[in-house]
């Protein structure tokens, strides 16, 4: 009923049915708390979600990744850096781990900021832990350091990913071959797609229109 509530929008249902569970001397669990946190985060509310996610720590509650990926998120919409690094370097205290959503929320924020200096130390510390990054996180990565004219970096990342057995998908492509033609490499970018026209993945119609778009733009 409550993760109904939330669902819903009727946060302010919610909050009662959690304040009656409470009067009704039940102690709420760590689901209730991961719900309430997510609806306050999800309509931007992290301080009242910051402050119930602290009460429920003082009530005895041990919280899991998903509390701290919750916050985590929402502190990292905001821009929230200092928010961010303190709760997750929280983490450990708590015995909680942190997972490839973790450290995907984190480099997506950092790619936002500018700051791909720590992407890439994010990147390496999760290898360090024995993580072994998904493809999504590696294009957030890449997408990241290209976007700040960084393609040489970008490619060595392409590369340690596919070592790493990691195959790319087309978004992967499609932003390698959009940093190509942003750099004025018109015959990398050609030669990137035509070996994805090739071998695949197949192309979407993003990689279409960022080759006609580039090419045409470069004549």
């Amino acid at each position: 009923l409550l993760d109904g509530l939330c669902k819903a929008g009727n946060l302010k249902g919610g909050i009662n049915l959690y304040r009656h569970i409470l009067r009704s001397g039940f102690i709420p669990d760590v689901r209730v708390y991961s719900v309430l946190v997510n609806g306050l985060s999800k309509q931007g509310l992290l301080d009242d979600a910051t402050r119930l996610f602290y009460q429920a720590v003082k009530s005895g509650l041990t919280p899991n990744i998903y509390l701290f990926n919750t916050l985590l998120d929402g502190w990292c919409r905001l821009n929230q850096v200092k928010k961010v690094a303190n709760l997750y370097s929280q983490m450990d205290s708590y015995g909680v781990t942190p997972d490839i959503v973790t450290h995907t929320t984190l480099s997506k924020s950092l790619s936002q900021q500018g700051k791909v200096h720590l992407m890439l130390l994010f990147l390496f510390k999760m290898l360090k832990m024995g993580f072994s990054p998904d493809v999504v996180s590696y294009c957030t990565l890449i997408d990241g350091l290209c976007k700040h004219n960084n393609l040489t970096a970008g490619l060595q990342v392409f590369s340690l990913m596919v070592k790493n057995g990691v195959n790319p998908d087309i978004a992967i492509y499609n932003v390698l071959i959009h940093a190509f033609f942003n750099e004025g490499r018109l015959r990398n970018a050609l030669e990137l797609f035509r070996q994805v026209s090739c071998c695949g993945p197949e192309p979407d119609i993003v990689t279409y229109n960022t080759v006609i778009y580039g090419y045409c733009s470069m004549k």
